[in-house]
């Protein structure tokens, strides 16, 4: 199942909420804040990465900016994985 929400738009109609799949969070469109929406966002994704959050805090007493590929860092903290094999991935 996928994390992200398809939404179908159309000239006509504009849908009044988003609902995400994987959470269950609806949040109306037209009165969503872009600060909410990503303060939000951000605490459901430290909750449901606790592991990832605790490997990355270890990693930043040992180097710089917690990981060796800051270009790509995206904040808080990066996914951190034990194992893959094809297109599947075993998180921390």
């Amino acid at each position: 199942m996928s994390p992200f929400t398809t939404c179908s738009i159309s000239n006509a109609t504009m849908p009044s909420a988003v609902t995400t799949a994987s959470s269950n969070v609806t949040m109306p469109v037209h009165t969503l804040d872009p600060g909410k929406a990503l303060e939000s966002a951000t605490e459901r994704f430290i909750k449901a990465n606790v592991k990832s959050k605790e490997v990355f805090e270890n990693a930043s007493k040992h180097l710089p900016a917690g990981n060796t590929r800051t270009t790509l860092f995206a904040p808080p903290f990066p996914i951190s994985a034990v194992s893959g094999s094809g297109s599947e991935i075993v998180l921390t």
